[in-house]
């Protein structure tokens, strides 16, 4: 049986009806469906562990509950595989919830910045309120020495594949070794696998897959969307600036953007796109140069932006 048809059974045994199942993304943990039953059922996601990721799953649902009782929009969940006898041959971790009108919050910037700018904020006070959380508090967050090992591995990992690499310079072995260091802070509770948004810029707002989520840096998850989104246009013209504000008003609370914390969210950023290009360097992906180019001039930018700012005060 293939995994597309375990779907059908799955969902079949938990609702009393068979639906219709599509693939709707494939991550690197879950299979994950989209199920439409008609007019007889609202549609529902389902999510089944891939082999030797169970763990991812099986952390979400601890999490997901826990960040549901205190205020956060994520999914609810409406069943799990305890949720089904022994004896149904269903033998890996499964969860399914209501699915959720709308789309990526990036796509949502580009048909209508108007809109999205208030998701943006919202957005931005999600992260302020998840960064202030006792990680220890979260059923399923990781923590202690798998969690060290593994930002430690793939430091060193990262690391390694910059110095072989013929565009490494100074600079970028300074970016990634400085937010290496502030990646050991574990001062918040964080997403750690980059924020991802279902939206529709008005009446929804759900952030999803938090197998990876736990105790970090209460800057990173912020650092990591202002910097993964500064790609996108609309018309032809970049709409950074306008949602980066906003992201930034919402995470801020209106508060002026201190030094320190422009420092933190830059090394962060940036140390994360090079330990990204180096993976995909790895993987011979010739996007890795086009990434390293934009991080020198990204923090190029930042520096004689930090120059003018430090001339100006004096």
């Amino acid at each position: 049986m293939d995994i597309a048809e375990s779907a059908v059974n799955i969902a079949t045994l938990l609702y009393g009806v068979t639906p219709h199942a599509a693939s709707l993304c494939q991550s690197t943990s879950s299979h994950v469906f989209h199920l439409e039953f008609g007019d007889v059922l609202e549609s529902k996601i389902l999510k089944i562990a891939r082999p030797g990721s169970e763990q991812h799953l099986l952390r979400e649902q601890q999490i997901l509950p826990a960040l549901r009782l205190r205020g956060f929009e994520v999914p609810p969940i409406e069943f799990t595989q305890e949720s089904v006898d022994n004896g149904t041959g269903v033998n890996m971790p499964f969860t399914s919830m209501p699915f959720i009108p709308g789309g990526w919050i990036g796509d949502v910037g580009l048909r209508a910045p108007a809109h999205a700018r208030a998701a943006y904020e919202h957005l931005g006070h999600f992260m302020a309120r998840l960064s202030v959380l006792d990680s220890k508090a979260i059923p399923g967050a990781r923590m202690g020495a798998e969690f060290f090992g593994q930002l430690e591995h793939a430091g060193a990992e990262g690391q390694r594949l910059l110095r072989l690499h013929p565009r490494c310079t100074v600079r970028l072995e300074a970016l990634l070794e400085q937010g290496r260091d502030l990646r050991r802070e574990t001062s918040g509770f964080v997403h750690w696998d980059g924020v991802q948004v279902i939206t529709d810029g008005v009446s929804t707002f759900t952030v999803i897959d938090w197998g990876t989520a736990g105790a970090g840096h209460r800057l990173l998850d912020l650092a990591a969307f202002l910097m993964n989104h500064a790609f996108q246009k609309h018309d032809g013209q970049p709409i950074y600036p306008e949602w980066r504000a906003s992201v930034l008003h919402g995470f801020l609370g209106g508060r002026p953007l201190a030094e320190e914390t422009r420092l933190q969210l830059h090394l962060l950023g940036t140390s994360g796109c090079i330990l990204d290009a180096m993976m995909m360097a790895k993987q011979n992906h010739r996007s890795a140069d086009d990434l390293l180019t934009f991080i020198e001039a990204e923090d190029t930018a930042f520096q004689e932006a930090r120059l003018e700012r430090t001339s100006s005060d004096k």
